[in-house]
């Protein structure tokens, strides 16, 4: 029903910025690898930048308004709003962190996922869905947000229920092992 943007960020790995930047070109470029049908439908200029994704000559500027403009693309092309799916967006953050090269991570996760899931996308954006273990903190990645919902496994209500287990099945399990 809607077109779908799924990436891992758990592979965005490396000892240095350099490294990194290089497995989020090899990450985006497998992701736009997935849509090249869009190609053909695109304005010169967006078939050009689209391209050096693929091909991993883009710069980071590029790189930066890449999940914005995939989304605008797929909402071209299809008439119909984006879901966007990030998983593990917070593993290139640990990555950075571990490393030394945290403020260029962050930089570059803020433009990317801020370009990407700000309102101004307006009716290209049907939803987006961001997982990771850290907590969300508005104030950082995500603090151009807005119309943020965090649900953690601890959260009542909401997903609670969809992660670990509930309290009837523990206590079957705790019956069942006589404990």
């Amino acid at each position: 029903q809607y077109p779908v943007i799924y990436v891992s960020l758990k592979d965005i790995k490396g000892a240095t910025w350099d490294e990194a930047l290089a497995a989020i070109k090899d990450r985006l470029s497998r992701l736009f690898d997935g849509y090249a049908c869009l190609v053909e439908s695109l304005l010169p200029v967006r078939q050009r930048e689209f391209e050096a994704i693929r091909d991993k000559t883009a710069d980071i500027n590029i790189l930066r308004l890449s999940l914005k403009n995939l989304i605008i693309d797929l909402h071209e092309r299809h008439k119909r709003p984006v879901v966007v799916l990030i998983d593990e967006y917070d593993s290139p953050v640990i990555e950075a962190w571990q490393h030394g090269y945290y403020p260029e991570m962050i930089d570059f996760m803020r433009a990317w996922l801020g370009g990407g899931l700000k309102p101004e996308n307006g009716a290209a954006l049907f939803r987006g869905v961001v997982t990771g273990i850290l907590r969300v903190a508005r104030e950082s990645i995500f603090s151009g947000l807005n119309n943020l919902d965090v649900w953690t496994v601890i959260t009542p209500g909401g997903f609670a229920d969809k992660f670990g287990f509930t309290q009837p099945e523990v206590d079957q399990v705790l019956t069942d092992f006589s404990v």
